[in-house]
């Protein structure tokens, strides 16, 4: 497993410097991702192990503790939208609110097996949260909180859906 490095990106309200990082999150890069339960982080002690722990959530016999890891990821459709602006009366704009993303991966190893399974956490995104598998930097993406930064945890999906099953013509 690759190095453990949290915070390489930080999001915030401050300006930030604009150089390139040496690791950097690119959505291309993502292999597959990790449904974690809702509000699940793991402490800078659990991350020492992290490979143990992340093998005993996958095997943990409570659906509810469970983690799913999911891949692998052939290609990525960005379905977000861009941010929604208004046109002021004295014809200037103003930006009311970002975008929202939305991304859609597909796979092809697994076939209807694999979509009935995936099939099953279909809106429930309000059960789980994500990470991402980067493939490039050989690890998870995910974010950081608590006191400190120094808790590691998923993403917050708006909407957890899986398409109808698309038939290679």
């Amino acid at each position: 497993m690759s190095q453990i490095q949290m915070n390489v990106l930080a999001c915030g309200t401050a300006v930030q410097n604009t150089g390139l990082p040496t690791c950097v999150f690119n959505p291309s890069n993502f292999a597959g991702a990790v449904l974690i339960p809702k509000g699940t982080t793991y402490t800078a002690t659990q991350l020492l192990t992290f490979k143990t722990v992340l093998a005993d959530a996958i095997a943990n016999d409570n659906v509810s503790e469970r983690i799913f890891p999911i891949k692998t990821f052939e290609g990525l459709e960005d379905k977000s939208t861009e941010g929604v602006m208004e046109e002021t009366k004295y014809g200037g704009k103003r930006k009311v609110r970002d975008g929202k993303y939305a991304w859609y991966f597909s796979y092809t190893n697994g076939a209807t097996s694999l979509h009935k399974a995936l099939k099953s956490f279909d809106n429930q995104q309000d059960a789980y949260d994500v990470m991402f598998i980067d493939r490039v930097n050989n690890g998870l993406v995910g974010v950081t909180s608590g006191e400190y930064a120094t808790l590691f945890g998923g993403f917050d999906l708006e909407l957890l859906d899986i398409p109808n099953l698309k038939i290679n013509d």
